[in-house]
């Protein structure tokens, strides 16, 4: 198991060491389809809507460029995971799982017997430096709020929005 830090010092330095044209800095809107073609690496970050539990369904994760890295770092509800880890551990992709359906993990979960995939124990963003600036943009939107003034830091509750979540 690894160190949310290390993950991610050891995804910018890949970034560094490819030293992609600075075009490629700030891409422009693809398809979901294309990216997982052909995506060296894929951070699979989103929060849980009724529209997309299960987005990357087995077929979908098929089709993710062999050999590429792929950190699913936010709800596993939004792929199929059983199918997930078995194409990681089949070397289909490089798989490092960091959520899980249920947590805690059962002790005798098929997939903790696997030797081809990474697993974080649910630590990706809980840094200490997180929680602090999340702490300070809170304060600052709460004097904002108190002031009369709309929230500068943190997105603006939608209550449409918020209804669509499923996130537990």
């Amino acid at each position: 198991v690894y160190d949310s830090k290390f993950i991610f010092l050891l995804c910018v330095f890949f970034f560094m060491l490819r030293r992609p044209p600075r075009s490629t800095l700030f891409p422009t809107r693809r398809s979901s389809d294309l990216l997982l073609r052909t995506s060296q690496f894929l951070f699979i970050l989103a929060g849980v809507t009724r529209q997309n539990i299960g987005f990357l369904d087995a077929a979908r994760l098929q089709t993710i460029k062999p050999d590429a890295a792929v950190i699913l770092c936010s709800r596993a509800e939004v792929v199929d995971f059983d199918r997930f880890v078995e194409l990681g551990q089949a070397g289909h992709f490089r798989a490092l799982v960091d959520v899980f359906p249920e947590e805690p993990v059962a002790e005798n979960a098929p997939f903790r017997k696997f030797d081809n995939v990474q697993f974080s124990a649910h630590r990706a963003g809980a840094l200490q430096a997180t929680y602090a600036r999340i702490r300070e943009w809170m304060l600052d939107d709460i004097a904002q709020i108190l002031a009369g003034h709309p929230p500068m830091r943190l997105q603006r509750a939608e209550p449409a929005q918020a209804a669509m979540m499923c996130s537990r």
